[in-house]
């Protein structure tokens, strides 16, 4: 038996290894802030991609509400910029089916909630962020709406983490409301209380077939 102690690496390997220069302690610094970043990116496109999913989610139940095929309607949620909007569709559909008592706040409600955690969306994806290591990465906020807003935000790689989960959970909520209001029955156009005032039924009436705009005649010589 040899006294020769085991190799781990093939002899090529070795020799490769001992020529390279010995790595400093400020490359090693610099090599584990960049993979802190990198986290932090990665973590930030997880929020980006959770939200798009919520979305691309809000735009199908309101195509099923409507029985229309999804290609068709694509042709329509996409043009929907944002989830308030997305959301403002859904809920007037939403309206022209038998709606629990209460149902309709609930929809708002969540809306409203949506709408915040869009703006943190908005925020977090599209602020410049700055690293100062070995502080908690920060990302600079610019907004004038009535009133200036310079402010650096610290924001943990672990809170961005955080948020993209309360964004699939919000997500969830949704999916469930949506299950509940798609097993319900239609409301008749003529007749329904929910998606009008009785003033906008009298002066208005939502009849099977749209009105006929009105063509002016072409005067006749004379």
């Amino acid at each position: 038996m040899s006294d020769e102690p085991d190799q781990i690496l093939p002899i090529n390997y070795i020799s490769i290894l001992e020529s390279l220069p010995a790595t400093d302690a400020e490359a090693i610094k610099k090599m584990g802030e960049e993979l802190v970043e990198s986290r932090h990116y990665a973590a930030m496109g997880r929020v980006a991609d959770n939200w798009a999913y919520f979305e691309s989610v809000v735009d199908t139940w309101s195509i099923k509400l409507v029985d229309m095929p999804i290609r068709w309607g694509i042709c329509f949620t996409a043009q929907i910029a944002g989830i308030t909007r997305k959301l403002d569709a859904f809920i007037s559909l939403a309206r022209l089916r038998k709606l629990p008592v209460g149902m309709v706040d609930k929809l708002c409600k969540f809306a409203e909630t949506a709408k915040g955690l869009s703006e943190r969306r908005n925020r977090l994806i599209h602020d410049v962020w700055f690293f100062n290591h070995p502080e908690p990465p920060q990302h600079l906020e610019a907004t004038a709406r009535k009133k200036l807003r310079i402010k650096f935000i610290p924001t943990p790689t672990t809170e961005l983490l955080k948020f993209a989960v309360d964004i699939n959970a919000n997500r969830e909520k949704f999916e469930t409301m949506a299950e509940a209001i798609i097993a319900l029955p239609r409301t008749s156009p003529k007749t329904s209380a929910q998606d009008t005032d009785q003033k906008d039924r009298d002066d208005h009436p939502l009849d099977s077939d749209p009105p006929k705009p009105h063509i002016p005649q072409k005067p006749s010589p004379e």
